[in-house]
């Protein structure tokens, strides 16, 4: 553990579809694989060369240490992102497309144990939520008019405050929101496709 005046720091390089990373995951430990997560993202062009939109996500995970003992525990993690985004087509015509996107928003997730035992339960959860801001670009490879693969390299910065909540028996403490003490960045290259549904041209 760091002592004060210290920093921490941990680098984590991840690969996977749609698979958030652990800056993203905060309160497990390392190593841990992340979940999937579940996307959709939905823009609308208001000029030829804007495109305003926004992303939002989910993912979970829940495990259970199901035995025969008197000791029973259950891990949750619970995750949403939302992050509006603003893409500027410099050259909105032709079958190749580069684009700037620019975004904002947050991220929100909750971590939590249940300990289930003879002589009563206990629940420890800790909930976060990152604002978020990001910027990048990328290509629109338009197959057809209605259908693009897509490539870009993308940078976001995180922050997070987090606020806990404990529960032995009937006896229950829960802390204010606060700055968790972390930050994180994510420089990532994405794959993806786009439906275009007035037609990409």
């Amino acid at each position: 553990f760091p002592v004060e005046g210290d920093v921490s720091r941990n680098n984590t390089i991840g690969l996977g579809f749609a698979r958030p990373l652990e800056g993203d995951k905060p309160g497990v430990p390392a190593g841990v694989p992340g979940t999937s997560m579940f996307g959709l993202g939905l823009g609308y062009g208001i000029t030829p060369y804007l495109i305003l939109g926004a992303r939002v996500g989910l993912s979970f995970a829940h495990t259970g240490t199901p035995n025969d003992g008197d000791i029973k525990t259950t891990n949750n993690f619970f995750q949403t992102v939302f992050n509006p985004y603003l893409e500027i087509l410099p050259l909105p015509r032709g079958r190749v497309m580069p684009f700037i996107l620019v975004r904002t928003g947050f991220s929100a997730a909750a971590v939590g144990e249940r300990v289930n035992a003879p002589g009563g339960d206990a629940l420890d959860r800790t909930s976060f939520i990152a604002p978020t801001i990001g910027a990048g670009g990328g290509i629109h490879f338009l197959i057809t008019d209605y259908f693009s693969l897509d490539a870009s390299l993308m940078f976001d910065y995180r922050w997070y405050f987090a606020k806990g909540r404990t529960r032995v028996n009937e006896v229950t403490t829960t802390s204010d929101w606060e700055k968790a003490g972390t930050q994180s960045f994510t420089l990532a290259a994405v794959l993806g496709f786009s439906v275009w549904f007035g037609g990409g041209r």
